[in-house]
C-alpha cells in the first residue's frame, strides 16, 4: 500500500496548519526537564511549527491531548531532525492511518527513539503496514505499543513479517486489536525465528484453543520471550494443556498471564504438572479460571520453588550455576517441597562457606 509522501521541512505553507497549543501540553507543565533553544516555555508543537529545535528525551506529556492527524503530522516533521527524543507517548490522540503512516515513514531513519506508544487510537491495517516497514529499517526502536487499535488479522500478519528480520524490538503490545487465529498463526511462525522479542502482549484478542496451540508450538523453540500476556483470550482446557506441554521444553518464559480464560480443572492441573519440570516460570496468573484448592496450592508451591531458585542462582557464582541446575535435575523424582528445602540448604550453605564455615546440604 502506498504511503503519503513526507513533506520536506520547507516553508510553513507546505505543512498542515497546527492546532492552537493549549497550556496542557506546555513543557513547563509536563514534568520533563527541557532544554529548549527558545527562551520561553513554548509547547513542543509550537517549537516544531516555528522550526525551533527542542532537546528533550521523553515526550509523555502528549498523552490524551487530542492531537488528531494534524498535530501528529506536525510532530512527525519535528522528529525528522530531532536527535534527542527517546520516548514518545501518543496514546488517545485520535490518530488514524493517515498521520500514523507519515510518522512511521519518518521513523525509518530515526536513530534515537526507543519507545513508541500509539495505543488507544484509530489505526488499522495501513498503519500496521507502515510500522512494519519501519521495523525493517529502524535499528533503535525497542518498544512498540499498539494496544486498543483495529489492526486485525491482516495488520498482525504484516507486523509478524517484520519480526523475521528485526533484531532490536524487545516489546510488542497488541492488546485488543481484533486479532484471531489467522493473525496468531503468523505471529507464532515469526516467534520460531525471532531472536529479540522479550515481551508479547496479546490480551483481549480472540485466540481460542487453536491460537493457544499455535503459540505453544512456537514456544517450544523460542529462546528469548520472557513475558507473555494471554489474558481474556478465550483459551480453554485444550489450549492450556498444549501450553503446558510447551512449558516443559521452554527455557526462557518467566511470566505468563492466563487470567480470565475458560480454563477448568484439567487445564490448570496440566499447567501445574508442567511447572514441576520448569524452574524458570516465577509468575503464572490464572485468576478468574476454575481452580480446585489442591491445584491452586500445587501451582503456588511450584512458583515459590522457582522464585527461590531464581534467588539462589542470582547469588551463586557463575561457575557454580550449572552444577546447581544439575543438582535440581537429579532431584527430579523428589517432591517440589523437597526440592525447595534442598535449595534453601544450598543457599544457606553457600553463604556460610563464604563466611568460613563448610556446610554440606543434607541428603533427601
Amino acid at each position: 500500500m502506498k504511503r503519503p509522501s513526507v513533506l520536506p521541512p520547507a516553508e510553513d505553507s507546505k505543512r498542515p496548519r497546527l492546532l492552537s497549543a493549549s497550556p496542557a501540553v506546555r513543557l513547563k507543565d509536563s514534568g520533563c526537564e527541557s532544554k529548549l533553544v527558545c527562551s520561553d516555555t513554548l509547547s513542543v508543537l509550537q517549537c516544531v511549527q516555528k522550526g525551533i529545535p527542542f532537546n528533550i528525551e521523553t515526550l509523555t506529556s502528549l498523552y490524551w491531548k487530542n492531537l488528531h492527524d494534524e498535530g501528529t503530522t506536525r510532530l512527525a516533521y519535528g522528529l525528522e531532525s530531532n536527535k534527542t527524543v527517546k520516548t514518545l507517548n501518543l496514546k488517545e490522540n485520535c490518530i488514524t492511518d493517515t498521520s500514523a503512516m507519515i510518522l512511521a515513514s519518518i521513523l525509518e531513519n530515526n536513530k534515537t527513539l526507543t519507545e513508541l506508544d500509539l495505543s488507544c487510537n484509530k489505526m488499522g491495517e495501513a498503519a500496521a503496514e507502515a510500522l512494519s516497514s519501519t521495523l525493517l529499517c529502524n535499528d533503535t526502536l525497542a518498544s512498540l505499543r499498539l494496544n486498543h487499535n483495529v489492526i486485525g488479522d491482516t495488520g498482525a500478519t504484516i507486523l509478524a513479517n517484520s519480526l523475521y528480520n528485526n533484531t532490536t524490538l524487545t516489546e510488542l503490545s497488541l492488546s485488543n486489536n481484533q486479532i484471531t487465529e489467522s493473525g496468531i498463526s503468523a505471529l507464532s511462525q515469526a516467534l520460531k525465528v525471532n531472536k529479540s522479542l522479550v515481551s508479547l502482549d496479546l490480551n483481549d484478542n480472540c485466540l481460542g484453543d487453536k491460537g493457544a496451540t499455535m503459540l505453544a508450538a512456537a514456544l517450544e523453540s523460542n529462546e528469548t520471550l520472557t513475558k507473555l500476556n494471554l489474558r481474556y483470550t478465550s483459551i480453554g482446557d485444550l489450549g492450556a494443556k498444549n501450553l503446558a506441554r510447551a512449558l516443559e521444553k521452554n527455557n526462557s518464559l518467566t511470566e505468563i498471564n492466563l487470567s480470565y480464560n475458560y480454563i477448568r480443572d484439567l487445564g490448570n492441573a496440566a499447567l501445574s504438572h508442567s511447572l514441576e519440570k520448569n524452574v524458570k516460570v516465577v509468575m503464572l496468573d490464572v485468576t478468574g479460571t476454575k481452580l480446585t484448592p489442591g491445584v491452586k496450592d500445587q501451582i503456588s508451591s511450584v512458583l515459590k520453588r522457582n522464585l527461590l531458585m531464581k534467588r539462589v542462582i542470582s547469588e551463586t557464582p557463575e561457575f557454580l550455576t550449572s552444577k546447581l541446575l544439575l543438582t535440581l535435575k537429579n532431584l527430579a523424582e523428589a517432591t517440589v517441597k523437597q526440592q525447595a528445602l534442598h535449595l534453601k540448604q544450598i543457599h544457606r550453605g553457600f553463604h556460610e562457606q563464604q563466611s568460613g564455615k563448610v556446610v554440606e546440604p543434607q541428603s533427601l
